[in-house]
C-alpha cells in the first residue's frame, strides 16, 4: 500500500461516508455493549459514536497507521477463545488449590524470542500491539512489554508455560 502522501485524497463525500460508516459502526457498538435503548443513553452513545467516527479519519488523514493486515493474524485470533476458557480453568484449579492450602501460587516473568521490528514501521508496531492484546487477553499471561534490543517479549504467568508462550508466540 503506497504512503498516504502519494495516494489521492478522498473527495468531501467519500469522507463523509466513512466518517457515517464509523459513526454508525461505533453506535451499533454501544448499543450491543449497554443493551438500552433509553433516550439519555441514545444521546451518550451517538455523542461517543461521533466522536470516535471524527478520531478514526482524523487519524487516517495524518496516514500514521497506514499498513495492510495479514490474514494470518486474523487467523491466530481463532484460538483466543478456546485459550481464555482453558486457562480460566486452570486458573481457577490452581487458586483454588492455593486458597485451601494444598500448594501456593508462585508466578514467574518469562521472556521468549520475539522479533521487535523497527520502531517507526507500521506493520510491526500493529503486531506488537496485536500480539500483546492476544496473548495478555487469557487470564494467565500478561504480557509486560516488547524489548527492542533484545528481541523478547517479557511475559507474568501465574502458572509458567515457557514452552506454551513460546509456541503461542512463534505462530505470530
Amino acid at each position: 500500500m503506497p504512503p498516504r502522501s502519494s495516494r489521492p485524497r478522498s473527495g468531501p463525500l467519500a469522507r463523509i461516508g466513512f466518517l457515517l460508516a464509523w459513526a454508525a459502526g461505533s453506535m451499533l457498538l454501544w448499543l450491543l455493549l449497554t443493551s438500552t435503548f433509553r433516550g439519555a443513553e441514545l444521546v451518550t452513545g451517538a455523542i461517543a459514536a461521533v466522536l470516535t467516527a471524527t478520531a478514526v479519519e482524523a487519524v487516517r488523514e495524518r496516514g500514521r497507521f497506514v499498513f495492510r493486515p495479514r490474514l494470518r493474524w486474523v487467523r491466530r485470533a481463532v484460538g483466543i477463545p478456546v485459550r481464555v476458557v482453558v486457562e480460566t480453568w486452570q486458573l481457577t484449579l490452581v487458586l483454588v488449590r492455593h486458597a485451601i492450602g494444598r500448594s501456593r501460587v508462585r508466578g514467574r516473568f518469562v521472556a521468549v524470542p520475539f522479533p521487535h521490528g523497527a520502531n517507526d514501521d507500521p506493520e510491526a508496531a500493529a503486531r506488537r500491539a496485536l500480539a500483546t492484546a492476544a496473548l495478555s487477553v487469557a487470564p494467565n499471561t500478561i504480557v509486560v512489554g516488547i524489548d527492542a534490543a533484545t528481541d523478547e517479549l517479557l511475559a507474568h504467568q501465574l502458572v509458567p508455560d515457557r514452552a506454551r508462550l513460546e509456541r503461542e508466540v512463534g505462530a505470530r
